[in-house]
């Protein structure tokens, strides 16, 4: 596989990732409450994590994949579960250098988290 063909098929897998969370945003709107973990087991054999996992991908970016269509799906999984802020400010840091590795995306936004975290409880032990 050549490197143009590589890239046209992690786009591919991209797009397939938000299409997936598109549709399963739509099951889970029409089932009954707890019935989604249900389904999710006897129509794939998935957990519901893995579920989440696509469809936070598709909340936080499928307006924009093309934000994050240089990211390992790994790193797209782990920025998707973040606040917002935390997902931008990595993101602002792939426009700046190349793409983050997974290891490097976690180490963002856990510093991102800590910094928040302290912010808080000095707020907290200000009042």
């Amino acid at each position: 596989m050549t490197a143009k063909e590589i890239r046209a098929s992690s786009g591919r897998q991209l797009a397939e990732v938000i299409a997936t969370g598109e549709a399963l945003l739509r099951v889970k709107e029409v089932l009954p409450h707890g019935e989604f973990g249900e389904w999710l087991a006897a129509e794939f054999g998935w957990a519901e994590r893995t579920a989440q996992n696509y469809m936070r991908a598709t909340e936080a970016f499928g307006e924009n994949p093309q934000r994050v269509a240089d990211l390992p799906l790994r790193s797209l999984y782990t920025l998707a579960a973040q606040p917002p802020s935390a997902r931008n400010r990595v993101l602002e840091l792939t426009r700046e250098r190349s793409p983050p590795s997974y290891g490097q995306t976690g180490k963002s936004v856990s510093a991102r988290s800590t910094s928040a975290g302290k912010r808080r409880q000095r707020r907290a032990v200000r009042r």
